[in-house]
């Protein structure tokens, strides 16, 4: 454990703007878009900040919410959201001004006169802000949202729609739209973080140290597995997180000798930890709507020895190099030779079988526009995940992953453990 007893991040309010406004135009601009149409969960938190709890427990990415912000009046955007959510926007801050409820599946069905006083406290019925709002309820979402895009002269405009499935919906209304898809282009933006998404996602990725720190510390050989699963998902709780499901600590350590890096489905035949076995814990969860990734390998009641320990020394040394060179301007590619490189010097024959690989990471798990180029390029203020695993049996593999953020200095890391040693019982 730390000598500095770590301390839950509260749990309190987003700043009321993460979305990076410039490059979101930009991309507007080079893509021919005259608006976007955001009816994607992750983009309508990015665009607005909305994220509340109820939309939480949806188990998809279709959002209560819309946004619509429009190239020519970027601002002026337009946030409509369901009568029984205007609570949450007393406690968290929008950067977005013209708010618009519209009638939800939570009004009473059989009183169509029901207003959206049923879901005004008293505190709140007093507010500036939410008596303006009576004028604009809407008898449900596609109306407001068609009555927002007249609003802002956008009936015969070019829209981007990250969600194509509501499009139709739209179309069939103001038939002068021409639908574009937005969802790619919402992802590149969202690869550039803003800072106060990089000030999120440390807390995040702290919190996951912690939870790992404590589970190790807790932990043992007569362990096994799915207790070993079971003791970072309540740390993790404790520590006010969040995982998804089993899978969130997605690495399979199987107990026999096949070096294959395996991917944990939750399903696995358990087994007892013995002392000396090497653990790679690569952990996903959330925190604050934004996603934490990464870990490094834990041996189990010991040190790592033999060849196990110039396997390790040699993926600390790549993980190293790699932080280092990843700069602006970097491909993907050069980073990975640059590992293997000095991996070699250590270990030629792991620098030839390791696994690099890397993702983007944000309010999603890989926050980077699919079907790009798969040979990248870091841009600064970029946030990756950066993965460094040697294969091998229980007693040799290693596994490092760092995320961070692009710097013209290379990647400034997130987690504040040393990288290069593995985790050991206190």
């Amino acid at each position: 454990m730390s000598s500095n007893p770590f301390v839950a991040p509260p749990y309190e309010p987003r700043p009321a703007q993460l979305c990076n406004l410039p490059r979101l135009l930009d991309m507007m601009e080079q893509r021919g878009m005259d608006a976007i149409f955001s009816y994607y969960a992750p983009n309508v938190t990015y665009l607005s900040n909305y994220a509340t709890a109820s939309s939480a427990v949806l188990d998809e990415l279709n959002s209560y919410c819309v946004v619509i912000l429009s190239r020519t009046q970027p601002d002026h955007p337009i946030l409509i959201f369901p009568d029984f959510e205007i609570n949450y926007f007393n406690y968290q801050p929008t950067w977005i001004k013209d708010l618009r409820p519209y009638r939800s599946l939570m009004a009473l069905a059989d009183r169509p006169d029901t207003s959206i006083d049923i879901f005004l406290s008293e505190e709140l019925k007093t507010k500036d802000w939410v008596l303006e709002l009576r004028d604009k309820y809407a008898p449900n979402l596609i109306t407001a949202a068609v009555d927002a895009l007249k609003d802002l002269g956008l009936a015969n405009a070019r829209i981007g729609f990250d969600n194509l499935s509501y499009a139709p919906e739209v179309t069939k209304r103001l038939p002068g739209i021409e639908v574009v898809d937005g969802y790619r282009g919402l992802k590149w933006v969202r690869m550039i973080k803003s800072d106060s998404e990089i000030a999120l996602m440390r807390k995040s990725q702290r919190l996951n140290q912690e939870a790992i720190t404590r589970t190790v510390a807790a932990g043992g050989a007569g362990m096994t597995w799915f207790e070993l699963n079971d003791a970072y998902f309540r740390n993790v709780i404790d520590l006010g997180g969040f995982v998804f499901d089993r899978g969130s600590m997605v690495l399979f350590n199987p107990k026999g000798t096949d070096p294959t890096l395996q991917i944990s489905t939750g399903l696995e035949t358990d087994y007892t930890l013995e002392q000396g076995t090497h653990v790679m814990f690569d952990c996903h969860g959330r925190w604050n709507r934004y996603c934490w990734d990464g870990g490094k390998t834990w041996i189990v009641d010991g040190e790592p020895q033999g060849r196990g320990k110039a396997v390790a020394e040699a993926t600390a040394m790549a993980m190293l190099e790699l932080m280092d060179v990843c700069r602006p301007g970097m491909k993907l590619s050069d980073l990975s030779r640059a590992a293997r490189k000095v991996m070699a010097k250590t270990d030629r024959e792991m620098s030839e079988k390791a696994y690099i690989f890397f993702h983007g990471v944000g309010l999603e798990n890989s926050d980077r526009e699919w079907g790009g180029e798969l040979d990248w390029t870091m841009e600064k203020n970029m946030v990756i995940s950066a993965h460094v695993a040697s294969p091998g049996g229980p007693n040799i593999r290693h596994y490092i992953e760092e995320v961070g953020v692009v710097t013209d200095h290379g990647i400034d890391r997130f987690f504040t453990w040393d990288a290069t040693e593995p985790l050991v019982n206190p």
